[in-house]
């Protein structure tokens, strides 16, 4: 009865331990989950490389005020902004418009960088901008103040179109009926990098007003300097898949499914760095609130380096974000229209 007794323990031992390797545990492929046309794409053949910005994009301030009244005569508004009374915070320099305090124009001095518009004053009516140009013919009126200006050769490859979207107002009467109204067209142009898209600071943005009069130009088209990437810095494919679902699970803790939709090959841009890395489009599946377990579907990216040892700062080690790849090109106006659904990047 002991022999047995005791047999019958180390059975029971034996099984306790063997229920308790296999015990259920929540893990990252249980709530992160790659749809099945989804792959990491094959990086490693391609001959990548990394960016430094270049020493020749820093200009001095009597550089940046010439390259102010360039932009600024091209747009008509060279006698609103007073060049002489210029505000410097580090690296850049801010000019007023001395009519309206919505229009702003800004100059970096370590990268070039430097953006205009002319204000909201002029366009805050109840009605749209007339003759606005659309489509091909905003492209090609963009791409003649660009020219015009000098900012880019449309034979590199580097410049490519981007999208052409507009800048709307809202307004709503006594009776909550609303109304949109049409004022501006924008034009954005994007960079690409050895064929590959660069996710972040790099754009042309060019806003249009009436007849394609030139309302607003962003400029963000700094010189690099390339170093290619050995192959041996580069990590390996399951462990950039294992690390996205690591990342993707600590920037969203309370999700109950996570799936990845996309992974796109891009370079990453920020702070004068370029990286090579992965633009990893989601759909979280979150509980609607404490006390309603609904789910509710949200869109989620996150940008994954492909270096084993990267020097930029990526989007996990930073506090979460919202759709934080998405480009904003609005002008920046104190109260500026609101921009139309066709203005959101696809």
């Amino acid at each position: 009865m002991k022999t047995t007794f005791s047999g019958f323990a180390l059975v029971l031992s034996a099984g306790v331990l063997l229920m308790a390797s296999c015990k259920h545990h929540p893990g990252e492929n249980e709530v992160v989950l790659f749809a099945t046309n989804v792959t990491i794409p094959d990086y490693q053949s391609k001959p990548l490389k990394t960016y430094q910005l270049n020493d020749t994009s820093a200009i001095d301030e009597a550089t940046a005020v010439n390259n102010v009244n360039q932009l600024l005569t091209a747009m008509g508004e060279q006698l609103n902004f007073d060049l002489s009374g210029k505000l410097k915070e580090g690296d850049r320099l801010f000019f007023m418009n001395k009519q309206d305090p919505s229009a702003s124009c800004i100059v970096n001095m370590k990268n070039g960088d430097i953006s205009a518009n002319a204000g909201t004053k002029n366009y805050m009516n109840y009605g749209a901008t007339p003759d606005l140009l659309k489509k091909e013919e905003a492209m090609r009126m963009a791409k003649q103040y660009i020219q015009q200006l000098k900012y880019a050769d449309f034979n590199d490859v580097q410049i490519v179109p981007g999208h052409i979207g507009g800048v709307n107002m809202g307004s709503h009467d006594e009776q909550n009926r609303s109304q949109i109204f049409e004022k501006f067209t924008t034009v954005r142009f994007d960079r690409k990098l050895d064929g590959i898209p660069v996710l972040g600071h790099s754009r042309i943005v060019v806003q249009l007003a009436e007849k394609g009069k030139l309302y607003g130009m962003i400029r963000q088209w700094a010189a690099y300097n390339g170093s290619p990437i050995s192959r041996e810095a580069k990590a390996l494919p399951d462990d950039i898949k294992k690390s996205i679902a690591r990342h993707l699970m600590k920037e969203n803790e309370a999700s109950k499914k996570i799936t990845v939709k996309q992974v796109n090959l891009v370079y990453y841009e920020s702070r004068g760095m370029i990286e090579p890395a992965l633009h990893v489009i989601c759909e979280v599946q979150l509980p609607k609130s404490k006390t309603d377990s609904t789910l509710e579907t949200y869109p989620y990216d996150i940008v994954e380096p492909i270096l084993k040892n990267p020097r930029m700062i990526y989007t996990y080690m930073a506090e979460s974000h919202k759709d934080q790849p998405k480009q904003n090109d609005e002008v920046d106006t104190k109260e500026p229209p609101k921009r139309g659904e066709d203005e959101q990047k696809q």
